[in-house]
């Protein structure tokens, strides 16, 4: 299941699937890249897109990037990674329920 051996620049806990598939999917990821004026003009059929599967868009000024659009999902999942805190929060709350360490509502909210 988890590597709980800390390699360089992992976080204990994280599978080899989760760096893989993360890997895997920018990989696979092909970014749709549009010059400002075409964003305005076509801006529901992009956001669709980005919606749906799953890209981003890059928004050029003057032929330079201006702007990157990315889906409300990988927008969480960006600030999910980059809270370290919260990832060895989400790694020590799967071990304790692979190790039955879990409380019932009412048990943590008896005495309130």
């Amino acid at each position: 299941m988890a590597n709980t051996v800390a390699h360089e620049g992992r976080i204990k806990g994280f599978t080899n699937c989760t760096e893989y598939c993360t890997i895997m999917q920018e990989v696979r990821k092909m970014d749709f890249i549009v010059p400002i004026s075409e964003a305005r003009s076509k801006l529901p059929g992009l956001i669709k897109k980005i919606s749906s599967a799953g890209k981003r868009l890059i928004i050029t000024k003057n032929g330079r990037a201006s702007a990157v659009m990315i889906s409300p999902e990988e927008l969480e999942t960006l600030e999910i990674m980059a809270d370290k805190g919260l990832l060895r929060s989400i790694v020590r709350a799967e071990e304790d329920i692979r190790d039955g360490k879990l409380y019932s509502h009412k048990d943590v909210f008896k005495d309130v």
